[in-house]
């Protein structure tokens, strides 16, 4: 999967078909609620909006990205702006074995895989936070739903039994949803 997903997004993002240049106000939202700055992991985190994000307000962050061009664009960035807190690594996220209890966020945004996000359960710290955002199945939503995820059934049984959910929130109309969870 890695050199595939790495050449398809490497091209999109030196196109400039896919650049963010600022975090998504809905995952804003659930991480301003977060008072107390540790060591995050963004994973997917693209060209890292996020991450900056979350360097700016005092995290320390691994972004972790497929994308060798995405993760240049990052880099430009931590140079011009001199951000060590920020740690940009390459990941083929399918061989990704995270730490155990090493985190105190793992942020998921418009990324979903359900074993990458067993494994940043597992990486979490006691009393860390898991923040996921993205698309969902819907009965609403038209066109070809590849890319979506019924959390619903896939997720919330297992988050309400090992997990304290702190917001859920689903957007109808743009087929968003967004989850955030602390490890108990």
């Amino acid at each position: 999967m890695a050199e595939e997903d790495r050449n398809r997004w490497n091209t999109r993002y030196r196109e400039g078909v896919v650049h963010f240049a600022k975090a998504d106000p809905g995952v804003v939202s659930v991480l301003s609620q977060i008072q107390t700055p540790g060591l995050a992991v963004d994973i997917a985190c693209g060209s890292g909006r996020h991450t900056l994000w979350l360097a700016r307000k005092g995290w320390r962050v691994d972004a972790l990205d497929v994308s060798d061009a995405a993760l240049e664009q990052l880099q430009d960035i931590i140079d011009r702006e001199n951000m060590p807190a920020i740690q940009p690594l390459r990941v083929d996220l399918d061989q990704w074995r995270p730490e155990e209890n090493r985190y105190d966020l793992a942020l998921m945004a418009y990324f979903w895989d359900e074993q990458v996000c067993a494994r940043a359960q597992s990486a979490l710290k006691p009393g860390g936070h898991l923040i996921l955002r993205t698309f969902m199945l819907s009965d609403n939503l038209l066109g070809p739903q590849s890319h979506y995820v019924n959390l619903h059934s896939r997720l919330i049984t297992h988050l309400k039994t090992a997990w304290k959910i702190w917001c859920w929130d689903t957007e109808q109309s743009s087929g968003i949803i967004t989850i955030a969870a602390q490890k108990t």
